[in-house]
């Protein structure tokens, strides 16, 4: 499992820097840059032992929880990796917005700062 979460997280964050490249789509070069995050994020949590249950992935672990696949991944974030909270909220809320209010609300140059957090979850999820 941890391998396909790599590789995905891997497969998104080129598209990433594709899109990046052509400094002409900030809003889905954070979007891409997101989703790579989130790969990255469940290849270092999961499996996950929490309160003497282990979770095998996040799917499990959010129907344990019930809750969806979002907020139970940031809920595991919170828990399990607090200080990367400040980057996970930054870039989620990021995407969102890009997404769903406004595509036109960042820059080239504000992508660049959002593929940085992503990054960080690259670093800690390749040394795993």
């Amino acid at each position: 499992m941890l391998k396909e979460k790599l590789d995905h997280a891997e497969h998104n964050r080129e598209v990433c820097l594709h899109l990046s490249s052509s400094k002409k789509y900030p809003d889905w070069t954070i979007t891409t840059a997101f989703y790579a995050m989130i790969y990255y994020c469940e290849a270092i949590l999961f499996p996950l032992t929490e309160d003497g249950v282990e979770y095998k992935n996040l799917s499990i672990y959010s129907h344990k929880q019930n809750l969806a696949l979002h907020p139970a991944r940031m809920r595991a974030v919170q828990k399990h990796l607090k200080s990367f909270i400040p980057e996970y909220v930054s870039l989620a809320d990021a995407c969102r917005t890009a997404r769903y209010s406004d595509y036109k609300a960042y820059s080239h140059l504000d992508s660049l700062e959002f593929i940085k957090r992503m990054e960080k979850f690259r670093r800690k999820a390749l040394s795993e």
